[in-house]
């Protein structure tokens, strides 16, 4: 039995006219009756990746790769599936897949250059451009994707260079001109960075990715409020679940009295660490039902706190409205006009704080904590984490013991560190797949004090309202530009920060003087 040529059609001119609904519906007539059939599996992966239903676009594209040996265009939207869904080296696979067959299709070349540089394979991301340089026929390509490189790599003067480049080729690419409204930002050269997200704004205003970027430069500049209310753009630039919006009402600062809420953590650990605060705000505010959706492994920090706490699997319960935890700065600054001081809302696991109050009793003298090392894939992390081997002056001072609280990557350099025969590292002991923190929160209501980078450490440290000394780049991030002397984030910390850029001397400089 043939298929139905005339629906086939049908179905094809619907994703020329990009009616991607339609054509879903179309191919999946055709395939409850043909399963197997290629261009029908490929086409309706395509409908359902143009409306964004990544995982079900997966499937059908990953059985059309199986019918197919190198199927190139089944792999090359497999890959920008993984990528769209942060798997990062999923991604890179199929890209690095397709190349061996076509080493002169630019799309995927273009794709895998920057998916590397996400990845923070730098050097591999720059040779690919170095070696396919012939290819790229638009030099602007070439130009943005250099000043994207040396953006992830901190160093902003190469990256100004390349985006204005590209601008002059053409100046009306609004990605350019957001990019390098944002170097500037970085660079803190407020002027030039107003400038070209004017332009941006001028040539295209109310686009969602200028109004995203414009909202940082807000923050940066005190605007505290049009900030918070542009900041609500990243919804639809980092593609927040449309099925949410399209069903449930988004909560806008209604009475919340005998209503449910549901809650959406988003973003990183230190992000949920920092502005769950606002949800026993918004619990105090009102008699409301909360139910906070986050990572299983950040449950226990909530342990007792009357909050319906749920992974995001499985069914939910009934809500009357829903909020992502980042836009509850937003309502309540509205509303209120403040931002909500801290609250130290972590349970802590009291057998826990007992053993390491007894670890640590035996080291005399004061004990501090030491972190130097975020997240390595975070966008501005050639900006805050640094190498240990910028502690050493520190250890010179015998009095004092230094605790190891970096655990993951970064902590290889304890390995090479002149002084690691003096740094005390528990790391071996302690277990936290599980609970993530669950022993680090002890350890650190038994120190004295903790310097660390601008970390999710930096967060907790803070909500627990532990001494911490957050030491930071000349162009922090955009939180810590939004504090000031009527406000803190945190009331336990002290900034230590550069003076001249990528130089720590200062830094480093100011901690021995209040050591000693």
């Amino acid at each position: 039995m043939l298929i139905n040529e005339e629906k086939y059609k049908k179905g094809l001119e619907f994703i020329k006219n990009k009616n991607f609904q339609s054509a879903e519906k179309i191919f999946s007539e055709i395939l409850n009756k043909f399963p197997n059939h290629l261009n029908s599996l490929f086409l309706i992966g395509i409908a359902l990746y143009e409306q964004k239903k990544n995982i079900n676009s997966l499937k059908y594209l990953t059985k059309a790769a199986a019918l197919k040996e190198n199927f190139r265009d089944a792999d090359y939207f497999i890959g920008k599936i993984y990528k769209n869904i942060k798997q990062l080296n999923k991604a890179k696979q199929y890209f690095n897949k397709i190349l061996k067959e076509y080493p002169n299709d630019l799309d995927v070349l273009i794709s895998l250059v920057t998916i590397k540089i996400d990845l923070k394979e730098l050097n591999d991301a720059s040779s690919l451009l170095k070696k396919n340089k012939k290819l790229f026929k638009n030099e602007e390509t070439f130009e943005n994707l250099n000043g994207y490189l040396y953006l992830h790599s901190g160093q902003n003067n190469l990256s100004i260079h390349h985006y204005l480049n590209a601008y002059k080729i053409n100046p009306s690419n609004l990605n350019t001109l957001i990019n390098l409204a944002h170097v500037y930002l970085r660079s803190l050269d407020f002027l030039n960075s107003k400038k070209y997200f004017k332009i941006a704004l001028d040539l295209s205003p109310k686009n969602p990715d200028v109004m995203y970027g414009y909202s940082f430069f807000q923050f940066y500049s005190g605007e505290v409020e049009n900030g918070l209310i542009n900041y609500e753009y990243r919804k639809i630039v980092n593609n927040y679940n449309p099925t949410l919006f399209k069903n449930y009402k988004e909560w806008e600062g209604q009475n919340l009295d005998n209503k449910t809420i549901l809650i959406l953590s988003e973003q990183g650990i230190g992000d949920i660490i920092q502005f769950s605060r606002y949800i026993f705000f918004i619990k105090k505010k009102y008699k409301v039902k909360i139910i906070f959706q986050l990572k299983k492994k950040l449950f226990h920090l909530f342990k007792n706190k009357d909050l319906d706490l749920r992974e995001g699997k499985g069914k939910l319960p009934i809500f009357d409205y829903f909020i992502f935890l980042l836009s509850l700065p937003k309502i309540i600054y509205l509303q209120e006009k403040i931002l909500v001081k801290n609250l130290n809302y972590i349970k802590i696991n009291n057998d826990n704080l007992k053993k390491w109050e007894t670890k640590l009793r035996v080291f005399k003298g004061k004990k501090i904590g030491i972190s130097w090392q975020g997240d390595r894939y975070y966008i501005r992390d050639s900006m805050r984490s640094v190498e240990l081997k910028i502690f050493e002056p520190l250890f010179k001072n015998k009095k004092l013991n230094f605790i190891n609280l970096q655990s993951g990557f970064g902590k290889e350099q304890i390995h090479h560190f002149k002084f690691k025969d003096k740094l005390i590292d528990f790391s071996d002991e302690i277990e936290e797949e599980e609970n993530a923190f669950e022993e680090t929160i002890s350890i650190l209501k038994n120190l004295d004090l903790i310097i660390t980078v601008d970390s999710a450490l930096a967060h907790l440290a803070g909500t627990l309202e532990v001494n911490t000394w957050l030491i930071q780049h000349y162009s922090p991030e955009w939180r810590w530009q939004v504090q000031n002397k009527k406000f803190s984030w945190y009331p336990k910390h002290k900034f230590f920060k550069q003076k001249r850029i990528d130089n720590w001397d200062n830094v480093i400089h100011e901690i021995i003087k209040r050591l000693d």
